[in-house]
């Protein structure tokens, strides 16, 4: 089961470091907390700073967000390698160097998928662990939107967002679908593709809508040059699925655009432009 493989992989780490700092729990909830920290807007809550636009509060959030001061000096590289370390990474610091050179950040690095683990980390248990303490934190983050009122301005909705699809290299197009009250329902992944290359199919989204039994729904992707300014064709699609929606009496809430750790509404854009 997949329990016991990574009881595996933990009880290999402790015989292999014989007499190592951590035992497996508390190496994960420790690696755990790091990575939650370093990601979170808990210190720097959201905040509407106007025309559409959400991001951090003071200090510039989490574009200046640290775990520690080395990292306000620079130090990324030996912060990274610290955690590689913890890992069992063989070379942790040339690792970590590598890492930040291919995907310039850290944030980006763990938003890979496990190919790309793979290939940097080489190792599998180490690339289990990452992958089991990514899942953790995103599901953490998840969580807080299960039962709720959906709005576009949650700050719990934001720092997901930010998580999952914030520092990807290729655009995904996501849909969270909500009940008559606007009670969150499911999130769908529509679309994925390479840079700049999604399209926003109204019917699709209309039929997903129907097929869940859903009210409303919101339209979330990203921009991977991280500039979150919605573009001439996301204004575009997002009123003629307005349109279709409406047709059907259903509610698009809002259509939200995703670059680093900004967010921006379309519907505000729209609302200056008209």
């Amino acid at each position: 089961s997949p329990s016991r493989g990574l009881g595996d992989v933990y009880k290999r780490q402790r015989v292999a470091r014989a007499g190592g700092r951590q035992g497996p729990d508390s190496m994960l909830r420790s690696i755990s907390a790091r990575l939650n920290r370093q990601t979170s807007f808990e210190a720097n809550p959201l905040r509407d700073t106007g025309s559409g636009r959400y991001d951090a509060d003071h200090n510039g959030g989490l574009r200046n967000a640290c775990p520690s001061p080395a990292m306000r000096c620079g130090g990324r590289v030996a912060y990274l390698a610290e955690r590689l370390n913890e890992l069992g990474v063989d070379k942790p610091s040339d690792t970590a160097a590598s890492i930040l050179r291919q995907f310039g950040s850290i944030a980006a690095f763990t938003c890979s998928g496990e190919s790309e683990f793979r290939r940097i980390l080489g190792q599998d248990d180490v690339v289990k662990i990452v992958l089991a303490t990514r899942d953790l934190i995103e599901a953490g983050l998840r969580e807080q939107l299960d039962r709720t009122i959906l709005a576009p301005d949650d700050p719990a909705l934001h720092r997901y967002l930010v998580r999952r699809i914030g520092h990807l290299r290729h655009e995904v197009l996501l849909a969270f679908f909500c009940d008559e009250a606007g009670g969150f329902i499911a999130e769908e992944t529509l679309a994925s593709g390479v840079q700049d290359s999604v399209a926003i199919s109204a019917r699709v989204v209309v039929q997903k809508a129907m097929a869940l039994d859903a009210r409303s729904f919101l339209l979330v992707h990203n921009h991977p040059s991280g500039t979150p300014v919605p573009s001439a064709q996301d204004e575009r699609e997002t009123r003629a699925i307005q349109a279709l929606a409406q047709k059907l009496e259903l509610r698009l809430i809002d259509h939200l655009v995703v670059g680093g750790t900004q967010i921006r509404s379309v519907f505000e854009r729209i609302s200056r432009d008209d």
